[in-house]
């Protein structure tokens, strides 16, 4: 069996209901909070060991899909990735180590959804250091990572965990009629259960 976060790909399943741009001129400045520097084009830097999102609550109701579209401040050998942890409402939704840039999308299952006053989406990236600690370079920011796009989606109750089965794995030629999606869009879906 292969559990996947969401069991098909199509728009009745997954649907865009929020796109915020973090660069400059994007329309991230309603949602951002603490721990995050200026826009500077195309991207926004988190900042410090944490960063803050606000989403209000015509956004996130039922079963979500967060992603975010990232850039690591990395520096090998001394700093090969940045850690992130994810929480909403003070529920941990996934940890990632993040060593290039990447989309990571993470599930905020409804019952982490239950604040009156928004949701409250918690970065943790305790990697952050100064670029002028690396020389080459005058920014004394403690920057972790920058995101250049942060996508929510909402799926229908009922979607999570449901499984297709298969005895040694599923055919390529067959993964479209068995979940209803095309490869590159099924890959996409599976929770991240944290690590690499």
């Amino acid at each position: 069996n292969v559990k996947t976060g969401i069991a098909a790909g199509s728009e009745e399943i997954s649907k865009t209901i929020r796109t915020i741009k973090f660069g400059a001129g994007g329309n991230c400045r309603e949602i951002v909070r603490g721990g995050w520097s200026d826009p500077e084009p195309g991207q926004r830097w988190m900042i410090g060991a944490q960063s803050e999102l606000r989403l209000d609550e015509s956004v996130v109701k039922g079963d979500c899909i967060i992603e975010l579209d990232l850039i690591p401040f990395v520096r090998p050998p001394t700093l090969p990735s940045q850690r992130l942890t994810v929480s909403v409402n003070g529920t941990v939704v996934g940890q990632s180590t993040v060593a290039h840039t990447v989309r990571l999308g993470y599930r905020i299952p409804a019952a982490a959804l239950s604040s009156r006053e928004g949701t409250s989406v918690l970065l943790s990236h305790p990697d952050a250091l100064r670029p002028c600690d690396f020389g080459g370079s005058e920014d004394a920011r403690l920057l972790s990572l920058a995101v250049e796009r942060v996508r929510v989606s909402r799926t229908p109750p009922g979607v999570w965990g449901m499984h297709a089965d298969g005895t040694g794995g599923i055919a390529l030629s067959e993964l479209v009629r068995v979940v209803n999606t095309t490869a590159d869009r099924f890959i996409l879906n599976f929770e991240s259960l944290g690590d690499n």
